[in-house]
C-alpha cells in the first residue's frame, strides 16, 4: 500500500474514533440531563474537571454531599450506559 493510502485508512480511523467519542459524550450528557437536578449539576461539574471540593464551593453544599449526590448519579448512570459509554464513565469516576 502507498502513502496515500496508509493516511487515507489513518484519517478514515481517526474519523471513525472521533465520531464515536461524540455520540458518547452525547449520550453521555443526555443521561446526565435525566438525572435529578442537583446531581446532574454535580455530575456536568465532574465532567468538566472540577474536584468535590470545588464543586460543593460552587454549590454551597458540603463535600459529603457531593461524594454522596455524585456516588448515587454514577450508580445511575452505570445502569443506564453500556459498552464505550462505561469506559468513558469509569475515567471520570477515576478522575474524582
Amino acid at each position: 500500500m502507498d502513502l496515500a493510502g496508509r493516511f487515507s485508512e489513518e484519517t478514515d480511523a481517526d474519523f471513525d474514533l472521533m465520531v464515536i467519542e461524540e455520540e458518547a459524550i452525547e449520550a453521555l450528557y443526555s443521561a446526565i440531563d435525566r438525572l435529578p437536578a442537583q446531581s446532574a449539576r454535580i455530575m456536568r461539574l465532574v465532567v468538566k474537571g472540577d474536584k468535590n471540593q470545588e464543586i460543593a464551593d460552587q454549590l454551597g453544599i458540603s463535600v459529603n454531599s457531593v461524594k454522596t449526590l455524585k456516588y448515587n448519579a454514577l450508580n445511575i448512570l452505570r445502569k443506564e450506559l453500556t459498552g464505550s459509554l462505561l469506559l468513558l464513565l469509569a475515567w471520570f469516576e477515576v478522575q474524582g
